[in-house]
């Protein structure tokens, strides 16, 4: 059975060294990216052609984080949810479809949580959060906003317990960041702006599901049935090897960005690096 995951970033600003994962549920992504809620940018500062936003967050200035892209192995793993409204939902359906045992904490419940609660797929503890809700969690969803104080004493706990922790809209009160998925079959593409500019992995979501389709699951179903059966038939490494990249042969992802007008008239404006054209 093929585990689906639950793709995260480790922001290893906050979280480097104390970080105590078991290396059985980490996997690294072929691609990932970041859904992050809306920043603001407050100044650019360019750099060897490249533009580096420092972005203001909730009275804090920090430099973006492009974070250290991870698939999270979930399954079976006791994942926290605190919240109970749409955007926990959405969660919530996510986690367990990758396979994680849900635990959500809340008063109330959305529909959506109320039935998989009803159907014994979710726990629900029907209260606000305690600290003992942290036993045995290796990560926990925080979908509660505009409580600033809770977040910052939720990031102390999890950093003192080692608990991977995603607080909604606050990459400040975080470990890791929240991927918004492309999924099709058994592909998940996820797409990293680093929390600069959350509409534009958005935008590239909605794209990119209309390019991977029912033929494309097909495929990939059938690349990896292929690849079973030359494991069973094919002792030699390489000639497997050699065997599933000619099955590859003339596969292409092709494609052309458009930008909008705004970007290309500020573009122009730009100071003159090497290598970059455009004038002020």
């Amino acid at each position: 059975m093929v585990n689906g995951k639950f793709s995260v970033e480790f922001l290893t600003r906050t979280f480097s060294s104390q970080l105590n994962v078991q290396h059985s549920f980490l996997t690294n992504p072929s691609v990932s990216f970041i859904k992050h809620s809306t920043l603001n940018i407050q100044h650019y500062v360019m750099r060897c052609c490249m533009i580096h936003p420092t972005i203001e967050l909730g009275g804090t200035v920090m430099a973006a984080n492009s974070g250290f892209p991870v698939s999270l192995d979930v399954r079976g793993y006791p994942v926290l949810v605190l919240g109970g409204d749409e955007e926990a939902a959405e969660k919530t359906q996510r986690l367990l479809e990758a396979g994680a045992k849900v635990i959500v904490v809340a008063p109330t419940l959305h529909d959506i949580l109320k039935d998989l609660a009803a159907s014994a797929k979710v726990l629900h503890r029907g209260r606000h959060f305690r600290d003992a809700d942290l036993e045995s969690a290796i990560l926990v969803l925080n979908m509660v906003r505009g409580d600033r104080d809770f977040s910052r004493a939720l990031f102390a706990k999890a950093r003192e317990k080692k608990i991977l922790l995603w607080s909604v809209d606050q990459p400040e009160a975080s470990t890791v960041t929240m991927p918004a998925v492309v999924a099709c079959g058994h592909l998940r593409v996820a797409i990293s702006t680093s929390g600069v500019a959350p509409a534009l992995s958005g935008f590239m979501k909605e794209d990119m599901e209309k390019i991977f389709g029912e033929e494309f699951a097909a495929f990939v179903d059938w690349l990896g049935q292929l690849r079973e059966h030359t494991k069973a038939h094919e002792p030699d490494f390489e000639t497997r090897r050699t065997l599933l990249r000619e099955a590859l042969d003339g596969f292409r992802l092709m494609g052309k960005v458009q930008y909008p007008k705004v970007w290309l008239d500020e573009r122009a404006k730009l100071t003159v690096v090497p290598g970059v054209k455009g004038e002020a």
